[in-house]
Order: C-alpha cells, then structure tokens, then sequence
C-alpha cells in the first residue's frame, strides 16, 4: 500500500502569494525521492503542510491509505510519531538550554511509554546510530559543530521509528566531503530501519546520489517528475536543464549537453510557461517521465 498520498495539495497565503498550487505525488515504503527547487519555490510550506504544521489551503493528504489533512493538525496527533522532520536550520530547531538526552528524549516522552531507564537506553542507541557517542548526551547544541548538530536532528527524527521522515534542505549549505557522510548516514540508516524519505533541495547534488525519483518544483508547481535518470540524463523541461547546468559536476561535457542559450525561453516563452509564466500540467514522456508542457 502507498505510504503517503498527495493530491492538488495548495499552500497560498495572504496577499495572493502561492508558495504551493496544487502538486500531487505518491511516496512507497521505504522510497526515497527528491524535490528540488530554488530558495522561496514553496519546499518548506510543502514540508510543513504535511506535517500537519500549517493548515493547506486545499488538497488531500492520506496516510497509508487514511485521509489526515485534518487530523495531523491535533496535538498529540498518532499520526505525528510516523512523520518527522529534520529541519533547515538545525542550530534554531535545537533547544539551547536543554541538554542532547533531553532533545532526543523529547518524542520518547510524548509519544511511548518508556522508562526512566529504557529511555536512557534508547538515546543512546540513537546517539550510536548517528555516529555519536553516549557521552555526548550530557552535552548541549553549542558543543557541537553544524554536522553534528544535523546528525542530532536526525537522531531525534528515528527516535520513534517513523515511516517517513522529511528532510528540508540542511544538507545543502554543506560542504561536499560533509554532505557525502551525512548521505552516506541517511542511507544506511535506511537499510535498517525501512523508513522512507522526503529530500528538499536547492541543487541536484544530493537528491542525484541518495533519491530513486525526483521532483523538479518551480512557480509553486513540478515542472518536471521522474526517476533520477529520467531527470538528470534527458531532462525535457528548461528549468531542469538549468538546475544541471548549475549543479558543480566533474564532468564538463554533461554540463555543456545541457545549457541553456538565454533567449531559449524567450524566444518560445508559451512552450514551457502557459502565457509566459504560469507551469503548464505534466505530461507523460514515458511511464515514468512526465513534464509540464503543452
């Protein structure tokens, strides 16, 4: 059965302003897919609309086959436990004066029944897991550095095994020898818990290496959805060839296959935008490739 199910979801806020307009997607068990867009595209209202963290504006949002767009908006809500957030700014997101125990513990208060003990027991375990050690529970944030920081957000994301966790965008601010250990983390976590994976990016970087399906997001809608060789070796969309161009590769030829001449959209501004700016529908390239063009 499909994990989480999407429908014409839309976030708009105030003053007409559409951070999401209508975007559906379907995540498996155990999955892992990729939305990119640049900063302001909609990624983080996508993130906390499922969540349940701001109210959509209208869409559909199921969970292994059940509609919750309203019940995952109750505190305490069951369904909470299964979807966790690491998010953007680990630093703001961890609690200062509390101590590491204390963070990891927070969802183990709420949401099980442990004891004192058996608590104790468990950060631990996650501590290890995230390639922490159990002497570092007495600590607090500020001991650590921005990747460790993000290897405890993480911790406290599994803590309650969750089904899908949603990653909104901490990876991509560092840098590439970093990045490929907490990779490298999320995937072998992965393999042994079974949990299934959300990944908002600015770049290709890392979606490209851990994703088996991406989303390209761009004028709050997907431009562009398919696996991730469908999008990085025949994107169809400009905004997508862009994203590549864009994207450091130590192949240059793969980045000259792909760029963009300046006047490609202007020249043809109704081909990848519906009257010059707004995203057309998707279509279907193959069975697994679709693209917004008319």
């Amino acid at each position: 059965m499909t994990l989480l199910k999407i429908r014409t979801l839309k976030v708009h806020y105030p003053n007409k302003i559409k951070a999401i307009d209508g975007v559906s997607l379907s995540i498996e068990p155990g999955q892992t897919i990729g939305i990119i867009g640049a900063p302001g595209s909609g990624k983080t209202s996508m993130a906390k609309a499922i969540l349940g963290l701001i109210k959509p504006t209208s869409g559909m949002i199921s969970l292994g086959g059940k509609d919750i767009t309203k019940a995952i908006r109750r505190n305490r809500s069951p369904h909470r436990k299964k979807l966790q957030l690491v998010p953007q700014n680990t630093n703001a997101a961890l609690n200062p004066r509390k101590t590491i125990f204390q963070i990891i513990a927070e969802p183990l208060r709420n949401y099980s029944k442990l004891s004192k003990t058996d608590k104790k027991k468990r950060v631990d375990e996650i501590l290890t897991l995230v390639g922490l050690s159990s002497e570092d529970a007495a600590k607090h944030p500020c001991q650590f550095s921005e990747e460790q920081r993000l290897r405890i957000s993480i911790g406290r994301a599994i803590a309650l095994n969750p089904k899908l966790i949603i990653i909104d965008d901490p990876i991509s601010t560092l840098d590439t020898h970093t990045q490929a250990q907490i990779l490298n983390l999320l995937r072998k976590l992965q393999e042994e818990t079974g949990f299934a994976i959300l990944l908002f990016s600015r770049d290709l970087r890392a979606p490209r290496y851990l994703c088996e399906k991406l989303a390209i997001l761009h004028k709050s809608r997907f431009v562009e959805y398919g696996t991730t060789a469908d999008i990085c070796e025949t994107p169809a969309h400009v905004y997508t060839k862009r994203l590549l161009t864009a994207t450091p590769d130590t192949r240059p030829e793969i980045r000259e296959q792909f760029a963009v001449s300046e006047s490609e959209q202007d020249t043809h501004p109704d081909y990848y935008y519906k009257g010059g700016t707004e995203v057309h529908k998707l279509k279907p390239l193959s069975d697994t490739h679709y693209v917004a063009l008319p």
